[in-house]
C-alpha cells in the first residue's frame, strides 16, 4: 500500500518498549487512527517534536496489513507549548482529547470537529480565555455535534415557551409542570439556558467571544460536563483529575 500523508493532532499517547509510542492521531482526511512511532521517546531523534501529545503535526503514515499504521515522517506544524506550562491546561486538554475519543468513531473522518478542537488548543495556548469557558463550550459544542441536541426554547414534553425552570439530561428543557425523576430534570436558571442556546446556534467565530459572571459560568459548566456525560453514557477519570486541580 502507498505512504497516506494527512496533518493530524495527537490526542493520546502511550508509551511501549524502551522508546516507543503508541499515538492516536485525529487527521483531517481519515479521522481517528493509531500509529506506531518507534523512537519516539528518544529526545534526539529528527522528529520527536513532532511526536508530542498535543501536537499539530504533517504526517507519512505506512499502512501494512493490520489497523494500525507506522509513521514514515513527521514535520510540526504548531505545539501548542504554552499549553504544557500551564498543568491546569494541560489536564483540561486531555479530558477534551478523551471525550472527543470516546464520541467520534475510528476512520470516519470530521473536520468541523477537529477544527472546534484546534481552534480551542489555539485561544487556550495563545489567548485570554479561561479554561472554565474553553471547557463549557467545548463540551456543549460536541454534544451537539454528536446527535445529542438538546430542546432549549420549550418545554421538551408539553412545548410551553416560558416558566422554563428544569433541564432534563433526557433531551432539553422542562416547565415546572412536566419536571419528573424520571425525566433526570435538575433545576436550572433562565440566563443558564440562555447561555446554553448561544452556544449551541453561534458562529464557530464567535463561540468562545461571549462573556457571562463566574457564578453563571459555573452554573452552565456543572451543566455542560453532567450531560456530556449522560449522553457518552460514561464519565471520565481525566475530568476528575482537571476538577482536583482547579479545586
Amino acid at each position: 500500500m502507498p505512504n497516506i500523508k494527512s496533518r493530524g493532532l495527537i490526542i493520546r499517547q502511550h508509551e511501549f518498549g524502551e522508546a516507543n509510542r503508541m499515538l492516536t492521531v485525529f487527521c483531517e482526511d481519515i479521522g481517528i487512527v493509531k500509529v506506531s512511532a518507534y523512537g519516539a521517546r528518544n529526545t534526539k531523534g529528527r522528529q520527536a517534536a513532532a511526536l508530542q501529545v498535543l501536537t499539530y503535526s504533517d504526517f507519512v503514515f505506512y499502512k501494512g496489513t493490520s489497523d494500525i499504521f507506522s509513521i514514515n515522517a513527521a514535520e510540526t506544524v504548531d505545539s501548542f507549548f504554552p499549553i504544557r506550562e500551564s498543568i491546569e491546561k494541560l489536564s483540561l486538554c486531555t479530558y477534551l482529547s478523551e471525550i472527543t475519543y470516546t464520541a467520534l468513531d475510528q476512520h470516519v473522518p470530521d473536520n468541523q470537529l477537529l477544527h472546534l478542537f484546534l481552534n480551542t488548543l489555539y485561544l487556550l495556548a495563545y489567548k485570554d480565555i479561561s479554561c472554565k469557558l474553553a471547557k463549557t463550550v467545548y463540551e456543549i459544542r460536541l454534544a451537539a455535534h454528536s446527535g445529542y441536541m438538546p430542546i432549549l426554547n420549550r418545554c421538551k414534553i408539553c412545548g410551553r415557551e416560558d416558566g422554563l425552570a428544569f433541564f432534563s439530561y433526557a433531551g432539553g428543557a422542562l416547565c415546572g409542570n412536566c419536571a419528573a425523576p424520571s425525566e433526570q430534570a435538575v433545576p436550572v436558571s433562565a440566563d443558564c439556558l440562555h447561555a446554553f442556546y448561544y452556544i449551541l446556534a453561534a458562529d464557530e467565530k464567535k463561540v468562545f467571544s461571549f462573556r457571562i459572571s463566574e457564578e453563571l459560568l459555573s452554573e452552565l459548566s456543572v451543566l455542560s460536563e453532567t450531560y456530556i456525560q449522560k449522553q457518552l453514557d460514561r464519565s471520565f477519570q481525566s475530568l476528575e483529575y482537571y476538577k482536583n486541580i482547579i479545586s
